[in-house]
């Protein structure tokens, strides 16, 4: 029988949550996904990625694009405030 344990990638979220998924907004215009989140009632923030975080995602982004978030790939209570990086 397959496993449950783990979530699949497009898991909803659990009962009264949102689910922030990161991998999904790597590449994405930071301006588009704040607006997404803001939509499923989260508080968002942004700012610049750092040396290191653009060296540990080792992929060439453009100008503007989500980097990583924090929390990352996680279910958060709805009113939660969310970093975007870009």
């Amino acid at each position: 029988a397959p496993s449950t344990s783990a979530p699949a990638a497009s898991a909803p979220s659990a009962a009264g949550t949102v689910f922030v998924d990161s991998t999904g907004y790597i590449g994405d215009p930071v301006d588009d996904v704040e607006q997404l989140l803001t939509d499923q009632g989260l508080q968002v923030t942004t700012e610049e990625a750092s040396a290191a975080q653009l060296a540990e995602l080792g992929q060439t982004l453009d100008e503007g694009d989500v980097v990583t978030t924090d929390p990352f790939d996680a279910n958060v209570a709805p009113d939660s405030t969310v970093t975007l990086f870009y």
